[in-house]
């Protein structure tokens, strides 16, 4: 791991810039290596944890998160 410090906004976004540019360039596919029904069970454990822990302030963010879940692990 390097640690680098930038003098400006515009010298960190080249950075990120070229990073993703090289790890684009040698990309390999995702290998899933959990079964469906544990995400799914992770996803019901996160989705707990938020209805407990999200204060009323965050009510919005909140059912954002959940209905982002809900339309990705929907069957399509």
């Amino acid at each position: 791991m390097v640690e680098r410090f930038f003098r400006d906004v515009e010298g960190l976004i080249t950075a990120l810039d070229d990073y993703i540019d090289k790890r684009n360039d040698i990309r390999k596919p995702v290998v899933w290596t959990s079964k469906v029904c544990a995400i799914v069970e992770k996803v019901g454990r996160l989705r707990v944890a938020l209805d407990n822990c999200w204060s009323v302030s965050r009510k919005p963010l909140r059912a954002a998160v959940i209905s982002l879940l809900t339309l990705t692990l929907s069957p399509a």
